[in-house]
C-alpha cells in the first residue's frame, strides 16, 4: 500500500505540470487512496505504458484487484482486447440492460476498467466478459461457488465473512451418509436423500433430535455452496442450536444427474408434499431417534425452494412448523400469498432472509406483511447479495438460529 500512496503523489506533479527528475523520489502522501484518484493516474498517464504496468502490478500485489474504497469500486482487467464488460448480481447477469458493464479502455492500452458503487457491505458474484467468452477475474482470488461452477466474488470493504463456513478448531464435522433412495408412490419414480448427523449423535438420548428436511440437498450440503452441515456443527459446538438432524433431499433424478426436477417439484405440488410428509418421514423417523411432533420438525429451502416453504408452511402445518426461506421466488406463483394468508395456525418458528442486488427482495417484502398482518412472530434478514449461494451460506447461521434456538423464545422481527 505504500507504493501505492508514492505512485499516487504523482497525480499532484501532473496536475501541476511538474515532472520528476530521473532518478527522483516521487512525492508520497499518507491520506486514503479513493477509487477517483486511481482513475485519474490511469488516465493521466494513458501515453505512458511504464507508469501504468508498474501500477498494475502494486495493485496486484496488494490484492486491490477489484480497487474498492468505501462504497464504490473499480472493476479491472488488463489484457489484450477489443472490448472488456462485467456481469454478475449486479447487472442480473446481462439480462438488465440498463446497468452499465462495458469498460473503458485507459488509452490505447491494454487496461479497462468500470466504475460501480455499492453499499459498503455488498458482496456480489461476477465475470468478466472478453468479446464472447466468461471468465473467472485472474486477478480476484476470492471466489464463490454456484450450481453452475465458480465464479468471481467482489467484497466490498464492510463486508464479513461468516465464521462458520470453516469448520473451527475443535469442531467435529458430524457424519453425512451416502446417497440413500426412496421410490415414491405419489411421485412414480424414485428420490435420492442424505441424512447427515451430529457427531454426538447418541441413539439413547432421553431427548430425541430436532429435525431440519432440506430441498435442493445436493447444493446446500455441498461444502462450498451452502455448508450447511459445516455451519451447523459449528452452532452446535458453541451450543447456540438445539441437537437437529438433517435430511438433504435432492431435486436431481438418480438415474440421470442432469435432470433436476426442481421446477416441478417444488412450485406448489401437492404430491411432492405428500410424498415428504406420507413417505419420506415415516422412513427417516423410523431409522433415527427423532421427534416425531411438527413442532420439532422444519423445512428449508431456496428460490423456488422458498415457495415450497411457504407451501408447506400453508398446507401442511400439521407436519411441519419451522419454516426457513431464503431468498424465495414468491414472483412465480402468487397465489402463494393467500395461501399463506388463510392460514390459522401459528408456526412455531419463521425465518426469511433476501438479498437486495437483484434478488427477491420486493416479493419477500409482500411476504413480510403478511406475517404482520397475522401477528406472527419471525426473523427477517436483508443482506446486500445478490441470488447466490454466497448469500444464502453467509446468513446459514441466523437461519439455524432462528428455526432452532436453545431456549424456544419468540424470533425477534
Amino acid at each position: 500500500m505504500k507504493k501505492l500512496l508514492v505512485l499516487l503523489g504523482l497525480i499532484s506533479l501532473i496536475s501541476c505540470n511538474i515532472v520528476p527528475e530521473s532518478g527522483t523520489s516521487v512525492i508520497s502522501t499518507d491520506s486514503e487512496i479513493t477509487v477517483g484518484e486511481v482513475m485519474r493516474y490511469f488516465e493521466s498517464n494513458a501515453s505512458d505504458s511504464a507508469k501504468l504496468n508498474q501500477y498494475w502490478q502494486e495493485l496486484k500485489d496488494e490484492k486491490r484487484i477489484p480497487f474498492t474504497h468505501k462504497d464504490t469500486v473499480l472493476f479491472l482487467y488488463k489484457g489484450t482486447a477489443t472490448s472488456v464488460s462485467w456481469q454478475g448480481d449486479f447487472s442480473s447477469w446481462g439480462q438488465n440492460s440498463s446497468i452499465t458493464t462495458k469498460g473503458t479502455r485507459v488509452g490505447s492500452s491494454d487496461l479497462f476498467y468500470l466504475k460501480h458503487v455499492f453499499p459498503s457491505d455488498a458482496r456480489i458474484d461476477y465475470k468478466i466478459v472478453i468479446g464472447s467468452n466468461w471468465i473467472l477475474d485472474p486477478n480476484n482470488p476470492n471466489q464463490q461457488w454456484s450450481g453452475f461452477g465458480p465464479n468471481s466474488a467482489l467484497k466490498m470493504p464492510d463486508y464479513e465473512d461468516s465464521p462458520y463456513l470453516v469448520l473451527q478448531s475443535g469442531v467435529k464435522a458430524g457424519s453425512l451418509s451416502a446417497n440413500k433412495s426412496i421410490s415414491s408412490s405419489f411421485l412414480k419414480y424414485s428420490i435420492s436423500y442424505k441424512v447427515w448427523l451430529p457427531s454426538d449423535y447418541n441413539p439413547s438420548n432421553a431427548e430425541p433430535y430436532k429435525m431440519l428436511y432440506v430441498t435442493d440437498g445436493h447444493e446446500y450440503a455441498d461444502s462450498k455452496l451452502g455448508a450447511l452441515p459445516i455451519v451447523a456443527a459449528n452452532l452446535l459446538y458453541e451450543q447456540k442450536i438445539a441437537p437437529i438432524i438433517i435430511v438433504f433431499v435432492s431435486p436431481l433424478n438418480p438415474s440421470n444427474s442432469n435432470d433436476n426436477r426442481r421446477q416441478s417439484e417444488y412450485v406448489l405440488n401437492e404430491n411432492y408434499s405428500k410424498f415428504l410428509v406420507n413417505e419420506l418421514i415415516p422412513l427417516v423417523e423410523s431409522a433415527y431417534h427423532v421427534s416425531g411432533k411438527a413442532e420439532d420438525r422444519g423445512i428449508l429451502g431456496t428460490s423456488l425452494g422458498g415457495i415450497h416453504s411457504a407451501y408447506l408452511m400453508a398446507t401442511q402445518s400439521a407436519s411441519f412448523k419451522r419454516i426457513g426461506i431464503h431468498s424465495p421466488a414468491f414472483w412465480y406463483r402468487e397465489q402463494i400469498f393467500d395461501l399463506v394468508k388463510n392460514l390459522d395456525q401459528k408456526p412455531k418458528a419463521i425465518y426469511m432472509t433476501t438479498g437486495t442486488i437483484n434478488d427477491t427482495e420486493e416479493k419477500a417484502d409482500e411476504m413480510r406483511e403478511v406475517f404482520n398482518s397475522k401477528f406472527w412472530d419471525y426473523g427477517y434478514k436483508k443482506v446486500n447479495e445478490g441470488h447466490s449461494w454466497g448469500n444464502w451460506s453467509g446468513t446459514m447461521d441466523e437461519m439455524l438460529m432462528g428455526l432452532y434456538p436453545v431456549i424456544n423464545t419468540s424470533i425477534e422481527n
